[in-house]
Order: structure tokens, then sequence, then C-alpha cells
């Protein structure tokens, strides 16, 4: 189907997204981890034709939090589209996500860390001499 995924009622659908492909994401380790894949993939699949077009597919990566270019949603579109349908299926979605995973190191997998913290030293500055 080639409808618009994601906007804003899609907050939980990316969510689900993000936990199987953000940095902390686990994957498909389990029956649950599908069942949230398949309804992220159903939120996605706007004109609930049981595939992704490219515009859903390209609003589902950009949900994700993998923030691909447009070249890049291009190549994984073609990537996953294995029978050449010009649609995504959901086990051909599911291929996807687990080569990303498979792809993906297990220091990428770590959660992002934040700035470092400031220096010890004294609470107030002093100007330079």
């Amino acid at each position: 189907g080639e409808g618009k995924g994601g906007g804003g009622e899609g907050g939980g659908a990316a969510a689900l997204l993000r936990a199987v492909f953000g940095p902390t994401g686990s994957g498909l380790d389990s029956t649950e981890d599908l069942n949230r894949l398949r309804l992220a993939f159903r939120h996605y699949d706007a004109d609930k034709s049981g595939a992704l077009g490219r515009g859903e597919f390209r609003s589902a990566m950009l949900d994700s939090g993998m923030h691909p270019h447009p070249f890049e949603c291009d190549a994984l579109f073609t990537e996953a589209d294995l029978d050449h349908s010009a649609a995504v299926s959901f086990d051909e979605f599911v291929g996807l996500v687990l080569r990303y995973r498979a792809r993906q190191g297990p220091l990428e997998r770590l959660p992002p860390r934040g700035p470092p913290p400031p220096p010890p030293g004294p609470a107030t500055t002093r100007p330079p001499p």
C-alpha cells in the first residue's frame, strides 16, 4: 500500500519500531518482540493492503529512530523487497530487521551517552589573567 504512515497517532507504533531498531533495541528475541513489530507494521500499512508501499515504508523507517536519508530509505526498501513486488510484506520486513540487527556491532547497541560531566573545580570561575 502507498498511504501515509506515521503521523500524530503513530507515537505508539514509532516507539515499537524504535524498540527494535534503536541503539538499545532488543532485536527479535521473543514472540513478544515479533508481536510488537507486527503491530507497528499494521499501523504503517495505512491502506491495509498487507504490505508497505514505498511511502509507508519510508514513514516507518523515519519513525524507527534510524533517521535515514531518502536514498538510504530507497536502498533499504530495495533490500527488503526480496520478491521485487514494489511492496514490502511483513515477512520481508522482519527479514530486514533481522539483517539490520545482525549488522550492528555490540557498541552500537549500547545506549547513547550524554555530554561528559563538567570537570571538578571551584564553584566560581576566575577571569583569565
